[in-house]
């Protein structure tokens, strides 16, 4: 049975683990500096999750389109 994973890291555990002593990464978060697990670290709950798209985006996109399109002409 699959379960759903709520904490999806956006930076690769085992590129970080080099960095680690004893399991441990020494980290700053909001002017703190603290250790702690690589679990812990470089990501996010849901970072996977498909959401709608912003007004932002939606205008990125159709500007890239519109200044792309010779680029995706077979």
């Amino acid at each position: 049975m699959l379960t759903k994973k709520i904490k999806q890291h956006y930076v690769w555990k085992y590129y970080l683990k080099p960095w680690t002593i004893n399991d441990q990464i020494i980290c700053q978060r909001e002017g703190k500096i603290f250790k702690t697990a690589l679990e812990n670290v470089a990501q996010k709950r849901n970072f996977y999750q498909i959401h709608e798209p912003s007004k932002d985006e939606i205008e990125y996109l159709r500007l890239f389109f519109k200044k792309n399109t010779t680029a995706f002409k077979y």
